[in-house]
């Protein structure tokens, strides 16, 4: 095999594609039974069972949409990063009435998603190429702005966490295109510990502390959520900083919810499983 700067794959078992972009490379790499995207580091950007690629592999990704738990019906989505499109293809799989935008900087990702990590073409889907921030910038300021039931934010390159898209600005146009009863979930790193603790600072004063935040099993990942209105997390009107934070339940918020309540979502079990 031939190996370039920046690429992971000395010990891979097989490299199926390996392309540069903006200076770093992207490889899409079979270990085992397993399909992997790296941005030229062990960071696993995607991840699916090639067996069955609707299986969420990554705890991260099964995280993030335990925030379906406070949006069971979500009309219209934005995704900020569709990387291998494993969450795009959850929700189109598992909400049929769905609307999804997503934004993604790589040019070729949607063709990747496609071709290495089975995301359908659909006309629920419309993909932008460009730079999240800069989409929702414009967004936030059209004469009729586009409102979204759900916001997921995914945005990583090679290095951790984009610093243009985790920044007070961003979340601001976040907020103003998310509607009344809008929830959104964000994907934190430690990796870069000043964007991360920006982040969070940003999210609370914005979103009035309206927050919940865990870490996922084994991962150095830190999901948030935030939501418009406090009830939509079911969080207490008036509560006090910190009290209602969620750092480790397995699965996230089963607490909240009761047995019965969760045996009605036909698409929990993907959620909780592994």
């Amino acid at each position: 095999m031939n190996l370039f700067p920046g690429s992971i794959t000395r010990n891979a078992l097989s490299v199926v594609h390996r392309s540069w972009w903006s200076g770093q490379v992207i490889e899409v790499v079979d270990d085992g039974p397993l399909r992997l995207l790296h941005f030229g580091t062990y960071l696993k950007q995607s991840c699916i069972l090639r067996a069955n690629p609707r299986r969420l592999v990554l705890p991260y990704t099964r995280s993030m949409l335990t925030v379906l738990l406070f949006q069971r019906q979500p009309g219209r989505v934005l995704m900020i990063g569709l990387g291998g499109g494993t969450m795009a293809r959850f929700l189109l799989d598992h909400f049929p009435e769905c609307q999804i935008d997503a934004v993604e900087i790589v040019p070729e990702m949607p063709e990747l998603a496609r071709r290495y990590f089975g995301l359908p073409q659909s006309s629920r889907l419309r993909v932008s190429i460009g730079d999240g921030a800069d989409f929702l910038h414009f967004a936030a300021r059209q004469a009729v702005v586009p409102r979204y039931d759900l916001l997921l934010v995914d945005a990583f390159d090679a290095a951790g966490m984009a610093a243009t898209i985790y920044a007070e600005a961003f979340f601001r146009d976040c907020r103003a295109l998310l509607t009344d009863n809008g929830v959104m979930a964000v994907n934190l790193s430690r990796g870069r510990e000043e964007v991360f603790r920006q982040s969070l600072a940003a999210i609370d004063l914005l979103f009035d502390q309206a927050t919940r935040q865990f870490r996922p099993e084994g991962s150095n990942n830190v999901i948030l959520l935030a939501a418009c209105r406090p009830e939509s997390l079911r969080l207490r009107p008036g509560f006090a900083d910190g009290c209602e934070r969620v750092t480790r339940l397995v699965p996230p918020f089963s607490d909240l919810f009761s047995p019965g309540d969760l045996l009605t979502l036909p698409w929990w079990r993907y959620v909780r499983e592994f």
